[in-house]
């Protein structure tokens, strides 16, 4: 992704100002959504490279999406409280990604303990409920069990029960940034925001002077 976001993200502000803040962000966010929706489609077999095009796709969507949304967050308020805008802007991305972990997280987490329930490996209960606990567990599970053919099964059981959880994480992923697609498409500003100018109160608009008149 590192080959696809840092030249693209210096580039998105400039972008943005061409085309509109709208635009390109929409355009990254689905950019996300079709990233996402490839990696969905893969499964165990899958090898790095097939996973590359959705890599791509995300880390353009990101690149495009992320820095003119920041831009138009710092330039909303004026020099002197810009580093109120960004604050705000550093706290909205870290409670998205908190929100997001917990979201992506519960989503692979099911998914995974259904794959594990619909393999009904034909081993003893404790080995299946260990396996739903984690995917981290197979390989040291599969390797105490002198048996290979049942090795073999445990391990193709819970590669495949991953895939399962991480499609259905990627998903879940893939609707939020299209439902943020939409509300970007619905709010955002056509052009890019101009720094604010600073407002600031002169003598006469601070306080009224009071006029005194001749021997009063």
């Amino acid at each position: 992704m590192s080959v696809v976001i840092v030249p693209l993200s210096s580039q998105a502000p400039a972008l943005a100002r061409r085309f509109g803040v709208k635009q390109i962000g929409v355009i990254g966010l689905l950019s996300i959504v079709v990233g996402f929706g490839w990696m969905s489609t893969l499964d165990a077999s899958a090898t790095y490279l097939e996973f590359l095009p959705g890599l791509f796709a995300f880390g353009a969507g990101l690149a495009l999406a992320a820095a003119p949304a920041s831009e138009s967050i710092v330039n909303a308020l004026p020099p002197s409280k810009q580093g109120v805008a960004s604050a705000v802007n550093d706290t909205s991305r870290e409670f998205g990604g908190a929100l997001g972990i917990a979201t992506v997280g519960s989503a692979f987490t099911a998914g995974y303990e259904g794959g594990i329930d619909d393999a009904a490996l034909a081993v003893e209960p404790a080995i299946n409920e260990a396996l739903r606990s984690s995917p981290l567990v197979g390989s040291e599970i599969a390797a105490s069990i002198p048996d290979p053919t049942v090795s073999q099964l445990v391990v193709e059981a819970t590669n495949d029960a991953f895939m399962v959880g991480f499609g259905d994480a990627v998903l879940v992923a893939a609707t939020a940034a299209l439902i943020g697609a939409a509300i970007v498409a619905w709010r955002a500003p056509r052009e890019v925001a101009q720094p604010a100018d600073d407002v600031r109160p002169t003598a006469a608009t601070d306080r009224a002077v009071p006029s005194v008149a001749p021997g009063g």
